[in-house]
C-alpha cells in the first residue's frame, strides 16, 4: 500500500507554496497581508510535484529503514481522523530544513518514540533533503507567460 495521489499533492503543496512566496518576495511581489498562502497559491504541476513527493518518501524510508507509509500505518495515523497530508507536509518541511516536524504534536512525538523503540530506529531524526527539484518547479512556474 501507499499514500494516495491527492494526499501527496496536498502535502507537497505546502513546501511548494513556501518556496513560491519566498521567490515572489525576492521579486518584490509578496502576498496580500494576512493571506492564507496555501489557499491563494495555485497547485503546481502534478506531473512534476508527484515524483518529488514520492522521492521524499523514498529517501525518508531508506533513512529510517522502514517506509513512511508503514510508520503511519503502525501509528494509526491513516484512519485517526487527522488529515494525513498535514503530517506528511510537516515531515517534508522538516527534511527541507524548516524546523517543522512530526514532533510538533506531543502525541505524535510520543507515538514516534514508541514506534522507534519497537523498530529499533530513530523516527524523530530525518534526512536533510536539498536536491533543488522543488525550486526548479517553482521557478519554472514563475517563468510561465501570464
Amino acid at each position: 500500500m501507499q499514500f494516495d495521489k491527492q494526499t501527496l499533492l496536498d502535502a507537497i503543496h505546502v513546501p511548494y507554496t513556501d518556496l513560491y512566496w519566498s521567490e515572489m518576495e525576492e521579486r518584490g511581489d509578496g502576498p496580500p497581508p494576512g493571506a492564507e498562502l496555501c489557499s491563494i497559491t495555485e497547485h503546481g504541476p502534478e506531473k512534476e510535484l508527484l515524483p518529488i513527493a514520492e522521492g521524499y518518501l523514498k529517501t525518508i524510508g531508506e533513512y529510517w529503514g522502514v517506509s513512511v507509509f508503514e510508520v503511519f500505518k503502525r501509528a494509526g495515523w491513516l484512519d485517526d481522523g487527522t488529515d494525513v497530508s498535514l503530517r506528511l507536509y510537516r515531515l517534508f518541511m522538516n527534511c527541507l530544513g524548516h524546523g517543522i516536524g512530526l514532533w510538533d504534536e506531543p502525541a505524535d512525538e510520543e507515538t514516534l518514540q514508541r514506534l522507534g523503540k519497537e523498530l529499533g530506529v530513530d523516527l524523530i531524526d530525518t534526512p536533510y533533503i536539498c536536491d533543488g527539484r522543488l525550486w526548479d518547479v517553482v521557478l519554472g512556474q514563475l517563468e510561465q507567460p501570464a
